[in-house]
């Protein structure tokens, strides 16, 4: 049997085709380890930090929470595996000298990264979670309307409205516009679910000139 692709033909019971998969199999099994690891590191970081930040009555600890959850939040997550594979060694030399040699290998950037990102966003949601209460907690999962009825409170809002939504809700953006023509519609088409973190320039932007129409 043999495969076709780019105008070639290759065996896929030839040794090529075999090593080809090797490969594959091995990036897979990289890539989760890779995110185990990093997941496993930034949930047991990221609820220590949680907790700590709202249980914490000092300022300085307050300030450092506030100040790491700021930027994590705000810097592409790209741009911080590129800060700790490329000057790691750098860092890790600064803070414990010149006499040590450090390797960031690319396994250890990506898992120092991912828990460094995540760690932020797990540590808001237990944050978030230890500031409500269990009777709040119920009364949401017995919320009484369901996920649709938005639509109808957006359609009526009389307010300026500005309406922001990655590529997969873009055509629910098109619909609101065509229901409701003064609402503004933006679409981050470069964005993932975390707008104000993956283009925090745009967003920010937008809506400093949105604010602005307002006053």
């Amino acid at each position: 049997m043999r495969a076709e692709g780019n105008g070639a033909a290759m065996d896929i019971f030839s040794d090529q085709f075999a090593g080809y998969l090797r490969q594959m199999l091995y990036g897979a099994v990289i890539t989760i380890e890779l995110f185990m690891s990093g997941f496993v590191l930034a949930l047991i970081f990221g609820t220590a930090a949680g907790i700590t930040g709202s249980l914490s009555q000092s300022i300085i600890v307050q300030g450092i929470y506030r100040v790491y959850l700021s930027i994590i939040t705000g810097v592409p997550s790209l741009l911080i595996i590129f800060l700790i594979y490329y000057g790691g060694s750098a860092m890790l030399t600064s803070l414990f000298g010149r006499s040590r040699s450090f390797d960031v290998t690319p396994f250890s950037a990506g898992v120092a990264s991912l828990t460094i990102v995540y760690s932020a966003y797990i540590a808001e949601l237990v944050r978030g979670a230890k500031r409500m209460t269990v009777e709040n907690s119920v009364a949401l999962l017995d919320y009484p309307y369901e996920r649709a009825h938005w639509r109808s409170i957006a359609r009526t809002f009389d307010k300026p409205f500005l309406y922001v939504v990655t590529p997969q809700f873009e055509q629910q953006a098109v619909n609101l516009k065509k229901n409701r023509p003064a609402t503004q519609i933006e679409v981050f088409k470069k964005a993932g679910h975390a707008l104000f973190a993956d283009e925090p320039e745009r967003f920010n932007a937008l809506i400093e000139k949105f604010a602005k129409r307002l006053s």
